[in-house]
């Protein structure tokens, strides 16, 4: 699950080797790296849909595997992602499949009222909230837009079954998120709604001189914008480049803004190497973005996170 993103994703992004946050650091430490370089593989091979019989209380977030045991740790620090409805009370989730496969279903679940992310998750801690059968996905992509449970706001986990059709085998995934309530449309939003499309991830620190560029490519891949920083000794810290260069794109760019929407609907920066997503507008469709990073003597890599088929994704530590 990439939007919002699931612990392991969120753990791989922030870099095996060097996670960032404390819980993928402590992911790392009781399991090691290879189960974050493996973060497409929380299944069970023979699920056939019976998954709270091979799925266990206590290891839902490990998929019951014994190899991603630090996904299911009792930890107030998860890494969170805003997630806020629509008017309608609905909500895209994106699912970043690297080989789709055909589908019998995916089943949505939240946490109920009394969970916390330093408690055990069982089953009975789950509300079921939507099932959607039988999806298209979009390249890489399942993209699938369901009613959120009315009332169900503030601090939740998101948790996630895809049974495939063409076999027994199953996935899951667990997302930590704060639900804010549906967004109220107004006048004038109206022209202007905001999607979730991605993150902007930072691998590292940067050294002062270097340049930070987001990129805008149209629908059909010419750059339409670029919207560039330089960091400073003041602005190079990972926490600290990615608020600078939202603050930067969110003042000039009427097509994409950075960061987390706030209180009062607007997209706002975070100081938070990973904390940041970019939202695209919805007179924009088939955007997407790419952020390049140039550093003292001439080494390039990539920062960007990107969905919907956005022109890089996201870099390993090492290309920065």
């Amino acid at each position: 699950m990439e939007v919002p993103i699931s612990r392991v994703y969120q753990c791989y992004l922030e870099g095996p080797e060097a996670p960032k946050s404390g819980a993928c650091k402590a992911v790392v430490k009781v399991g090691g790296t290879q189960p974050l370089y493996d973060w497409t593989e929380v299944n069970q091979f023979e699920a056939n849909g019976h998954h709270k019989q091979i799925v266990k209380n206590g290891t839902l977030c490990a998929g019951g595997r014994d190899k991603y045991v630090g996904l299911d740790l009792l930890r107030k620090d998860w890494p969170v992602s805003n997630l806020r409805p629509d008017a309608n009370g609905k909500f895209t989730f994106k699912f970043h499949a690297m080989t789709p496969h055909a589908t019998k279903y995916f089943n949505f679940y939240i946490t109920k009222d009394g969970w916390t992310p330093t408690s055990q998750l069982d089953w009975r801690d789950l509300k079921k909230f939507a099932s959607v059968a039988a999806p298209t996905a979009d390249g890489n992509y399942y993209n699938m837009t369901v009613k959120m449970p009315k009332g169900m706001t503030g601090r939740r986990l998101i948790y996630v079954v895809w049974q495939r059709s063409d076999s027994q085998e199953a996935f899951y995934s667990c997302s930590d998120v704060n639900v804010r309530a549906p967004k109220k449309a107004s006048a004038a939003e109206s022209t202007a709604a905001w999607e979730d499309v991605g993150r902007a991830i930072a691998h590292n620190d940067l050294k002062s001189g270097s340049t930070v560029a987001f990129r805008v490519f149209g629908a059909d891949g010419a750059d339409i914008e670029r919207h560039v920083i330089e960091v400073t000794a003041k602005t190079g810290a990972a926490t600290a480049w990615p608020a600078a260069l939202a603050k930067k794109v969110n003042a000039t760019s009427s097509i994409f803004r950075i960061g987390v929407v706030g209180a009062n609907g607007e997209v706002e920066p975070v100081e938070a190497a990973s904390g940041n997503s970019v939202f695209l507008s919805d007179g924009y469709p088939g955007y997407s973005f790419q952020i390049d990073i140039d550093t003292p003597g001439g080494n390039q890599g990539h920062a960007a996170h990107a969905g919907h088929g956005a022109a890089s994704t996201a870099s390993s530590p090492t290309s920065q």
